[in-house]
């Protein structure tokens, strides 16, 4: 996986008929944050960063019920795809909290969101899977995670 700066960060990695997206943060609320980041980076062909300002979108409330790390991220993934080809809305931003209770946990976060440019989306994206799955936390404190994107 891509070696972690003093920021998180995301990059897109080529995988047959599909995207995958490694990812690097160093709490797991922030790794789903820039999960978000990634995966409306990916819709939009949106330069890193260019989505994280709320504008106009207004605000939404999400609570996840999971069963684990993995399944955190695959269903936030999901949801941030959801928003976007189902309302037209892209998440901005978020402020996340994670009760983890060691046999799955629930992921609540307030949600910034933006509408989608007039052009619409670049890449629709249909779910991320549940294939060559990972999210680990190293030895230094850092996730890291490996997604891989249906398009």
């Amino acid at each position: 996986m891509g070696e972690p700066s003093s920021q998180a960060g995301h990059r897109a990695v080529d995988h047959t008929g599909d995207v995958a997206i490694e990812l690097w943060a160093p709490t797991e609320p922030a790794l789903l944050c820039e999960a978000a980041r990634a995966t409306v980076a990916l819709m939009t062909e949106a330069a890193p960063g260019a989505t994280d300002h709320a504008g106009g979108g207004g605000r939404a409330r999400v609570l996840l019920d999971t069963l684990d790390r993995e399944d955190r991220l695959v269903q936030w993934v999901n949801e941030v795809i959801f928003l976007a080809v189902s309302e037209g809305l892209l998440v901005a931003g978020a402020d996340i909290d994670i009760d983890d209770r060691g046999d799955g946990g629930v992921v609540s976060a307030e949600l910034r969101l933006s509408p989608l440019p007039p052009s619409g989306l670049d890449t629709e994206l249909k779910s991320a899977t549940y294939h060559d799955l990972r999210v680990e936390r190293g030895d230094d404190g850092w996730y890291r995670a490996r997604v891989v994107i249906d398009v």
